[in-house]
């Protein structure tokens, strides 16, 4: 980072990049924290996955009605549905809630039956997953299943009969 400023402003301009520079390093912390027990999370799937026989691919890209949304692992529909599933995991998770639930139905409108989506929320390394955040969730996703409990997620594959 480079600060540029006339000598008038070397006072506030120094206060705002100390507080950019403390923001991207906490981020980075913060960031960094998530994805190492994320990347955990996700192994633990593909084994689900593995076991149940589902050929998925790695860190897909899915077209909504609006938008492209990241997902980490993507099982295309084979003459049944097929399922998108991402770890979600933060401190805002009221917010990321409303995010992923749009996102879903966005993905829905596009797809329609054909392509489930599924929510693992993280529950290691964030704040707790409120039971308003799981039902803001739930009106979108057609799978919500905490990282602690992941024999839910198999369960609600079956039951979306994508195994």
């Amino acid at each position: 980072m480079i600060l540029e400023c006339d000598t008038t402003n070397v006072g506030p301009s120094i206060q705002r990049f100390a507080e950019a520079a403390k923001t991207i390093g906490d981020a980075y912390l913060l960031h960094r924290t998530h994805a190492v027990h994320a990347r955990a999370v996700l192994e633990e799937v593909k084994g689900i996955f593995n076991a149940r026989q589902l050929a998925f691919e790695v860190n897909k890209t899915v077209e909504g009605k609006i938008d492209t949304y990241p997902f980490d692992l993507y099982v295309p529909p084979n003459g049944r549905p097929g399922v998108a599933v991402t770890v979600v995991g933060g401190h805002n998770t009221k917010a990321l809630a409303k995010v992923w639930a749009f996102n879903s139905i966005d993905i829905h409108e596009a797809h329609g039956e054909k392509l489930k989506v599924g929510i693992v929320l993280d529950e290691k390394d964030s704040a707790p997953w409120s039971s308003k955040s799981r039902r803001i969730l739930r009106r979108g996703a057609d799978i919500v299943s905490p990282s602690s409990d992941l024999a839910d997620l198999e369960h609600q594959l079956m039951v979306e009969g994508i195994t």
